[in-house]
């Protein structure tokens, strides 16, 4: 089984999973930042898992894989797409990377209410304070450009035209920051 995690900064969650039993396994660290990768190797050294774990820098955009990986994790790196057609892109990108019945994990952010009479956020679940100043350290300090809100209806839409056949939606405590199963089904199941 080869799974993959785009980018790698977040390989951590992979490197630590318990495999006793498991056979054939192959963990990919995919990222554009040379830190993150020599991080994610010192870890992979750290934990004996060198042996079972490969390292590529490559851009996610521009991933040439195709039917590799039977799992792809990839924790919002969503956020990061310069408009929807790059988002379409990377989902692509992901959907072609993965084999027959292969497993996307990754995640998205809800709109908030300010934006988005729909929002889903919890608001009783969120420390507004807390929240306020997140927003001026993002929008004010550091300059942060990206959003790509999406509800969950969005991203089961936007999955589906790239090819996911089944996409579930398990919610954060506050409904922020979403984790979504999507599974790449062949072309000849039912």
């Amino acid at each position: 089984m080869t799974l993959a995690s785009v980018p790698c900064g977040f390989m951590a969650d992979l490197l630590t999973l318990d495999f006793n039993g498991a056979t054939e396994i192959n963990l990919v660290g995919i990222d554009l930042d040379e830190k993150s990768l020599a991080g994610a190797r010192r870890l992979a050294s750290d934990l004996g898992r060198a042996n079972i774990t490969t390292f590529e820098h490559a851009n996610a955009w521009t991933l040439e894989r195709t039917n590799t990986y039977d799992i792809l994790t990839s924790n919002g790196l969503n956020i990061y797409a310069t408009s929807p057609d790059s988002e379409m892109e990377l989902y692509r990108r992901f959907h072609l990377s993965l084999r027959s019945n292969g497993l996307l994990l990754t995640s998205f952010l809800t709109p908030p209410p300010a934006l988005n009479d729909a929002s889903p956020w919890d608001m009783s679940s969120i420390d507004a304070e807390a929240l306020r100043k997140q927003c001026i350290i993002f929008d004010d300090i550091i300059g942060v450009k990206w959003r790509n809100y999406s509800t969950a209806d969005e991203m089961k839409m936007k999955l589906k035209c790239v090819g996911f056949g089944e996409v579930e939606i398990e919610f954060d405590r506050a409904r922020m920051f979403p984790t979504i199963l999507a599974r790449k089904v062949s072309a000849s199941a039912p």
